[in-house]
């Protein structure tokens, strides 16, 4: 299923990497700045709109600190265009923070992959990337320079025990957030490296065009208010709305324009808030996750 928002991201992130290689930046240094930068952490903040509203000059500008005239008629780079895609692919499709992506898989790396993969189903790199996150510790690529176990601790006041636990991902990933504060200032990386998942939901406005989504979402729209699934409607229109309303109908639509929930019940309706929004489109995403084929993406 293609969504449009999902597109431009993945279409603006790819020309984003061509652009900065071109300007002369090297991996080593785009990677630092994907990384550790506040700009980028706009996807944790669910404020995409942050990173498409700025130009590419822009980005290069003020994030990466040089002036730079663009040459929009010279070749892009398929191999750093498919790259850029994919690291907004992992966001999308499978949780997985773009700080993360870009540590356990640098650009190099991501490139090599480009011969084997970029004719493939998108599903066959994202799946290649969780195997190789399964087997990198990324509390070992994150201490490199930091000293030992026992350094580590006496800077954080985290029991070395503990530390040594987190060696396993799933440990780490899942640790307290009063540890994970704590080692992401040592490490002077963003809290979104250590967490299982990212913060960020795409936007579902297309994906509700499809009757199998819409109605995964209107299912987990009712059990969130407690209604019968049964009972509730998904429309695509205001008019549409408000003939339910008049009827005294169970409905609910999203207003594409500013990512908003309505719904109705009987003659009134609310708004629901941006966080309940959020919260069932995750959830919705990750329900019907479950009953794609294999090979198949939602974004």
């Amino acid at each position: 299923m293609a969504n449009s928002v999902s597109m431009v991201l993945k279409d603006k992130f790819g020309r984003l990497l061509h652009y900065l290689v071109s300007s002369g930046f090297t991996y080593e240094l785009i990677q630092e700045k994907i990384l550790r930068d506040p700009f980028f952490l706009c996807f944790e903040e669910n404020n995409a709109s942050r990173f498409l509203s700025k130009s590419i000059e822009s980005v290069i500008q003020n994030v990466f600190g040089k002036a730079t005239y663009l040459d929009y008629s010279a070749n892009i780079s398929s191999e750093l265009y498919w790259a850029g895609q994919m690291y907004i692919g992992l966001l999308l499709n499978e949780s997985v923070p773009l700080q993360r992506s870009i540590l356990i898989v640098p650009i190099d790396k991501m490139i090599g992959y480009f011969p084997l993969f970029h004719e493939m189903s998108e599903a066959n790199l994202y799946q290649k990337y969780l195997d190789e996150e399964r087997q990198t510790s990324v509390f070992r690529l994150l201490s490199k320079g930091k000293g030992t176990i026992k350094s580590i601790s006496y800077l954080t006041g985290i029991n070395s025990n503990t530390l040594n636990s987190y060696v396993d991902n799933s440990k780490l990933f899942s640790c307290s957030m009063s540890n994970a504060t704590k080692l992401a200032s040592l490490f002077e990386v963003p809290l979104a490296t250590l967490n299982k998942e990212t913060n960020f939901v795409p936007d579902i406005a297309d994906l509700l065009d499809g009757p199998a989504f819409k109605q995964t979402f209107i299912g987990t729209l009712a059990t969130y208010l407690k209604y019968d699934p049964h009972l509730v409607e998904a429309v695509s229109d205001e008019r549409e709305f408000k003939e339910k309303i008049d009827e005294g109908k169970y409905a609910a639509i999203y207003d594409r324009r500013d990512h908003s929930l309505y719904f109705t019940k009987s003659h009134k309706f609310r708004v629901l808030t941006k966080a309940e929004v959020r919260f069932l489109s995750k959830r919705s995403i990750q329900e019907f996750k479950l009953s794609l084929t294999s090979g198949e993406i939602l974004f």
